[in-house]
This record gives C-alpha cells, structure tokens and sequence, in this order.
C-alpha cells in the first residue's frame, strides 16, 4: 500500500492556485481524488476540495464520479505546521484536527 498527495500550479507565475491530487494504491487498485487548492494567508492555509473520484485497476478506470463543492465554511484545508527542505518533509494540521506528514519522493 502507498499513499500519494500531489500539488501542481495551474498557472507557472501563479504561485496561488493549484490542483490537487490524493491517491492510494493497494496492489494493482488505486483509488484517487482530484480538485482544486489554493494557498491563503501568512501562515499558509491550504484549503482544497476534491472534484472527480477515480478508482482504477493498473490503469484501467472502473468507476468515476464528480464531486460537488463544499460550502466556504465547510471547505476542507491543512494548516502548514514545518517544512524541511534540507530533509524534504512538510507538516501540517488538517480542520478536523489531525496530523499529517509528507515526505517528497
């Protein structure tokens, strides 16, 4: 099992706006979600909502469902907590209340 979280910008001298990719791959199954993201604030918030759902076998797709848009106020996001570059790791506190840790590949 692997677990994957992708940010892209959507535009090179946008440094603001992004899609956003989270995926997990048991085996040969891989269940993915993929939105939109966008940095706010000096302490960086990332708030995010997933569009499309995809689950696939290898590459072959077998389901695929569009994703409504949450409210404002119930909009997902992560709240940076440390980066490393040295040691390429970013922390960070999700609205729930969680951790995560990201570690670059």
């Amino acid at each position: 099992m692997s677990a994957r979280l992708e940010l892209k910008s959507k535009n090179k001298e946008d440094q603001i706006n992004y899609e956003i990719k989270n995926s997990i791959n048991f085996g040969l199954l891989n269940i993915t979600f993929i939105g939109s993201a966008e940095l706010k604030g000096i302490r960086p918030l990332l708030a995010f909502y997933f569009e499309e759902f995809k689950i696939s076998i290898s590459s072959f797709p077998i389901f695929n469902k569009e994703l409504k848009k949450p409210e404002d106020k119930k909009m997902p996001f992560f709240s940076l907590v440390g980066i490393s570059t040295k040691d390429n790791w970013l922390c960070a506190r999700g609205r729930g209340g969680g951790l995560a840790i990201w570690v670059k590949s």
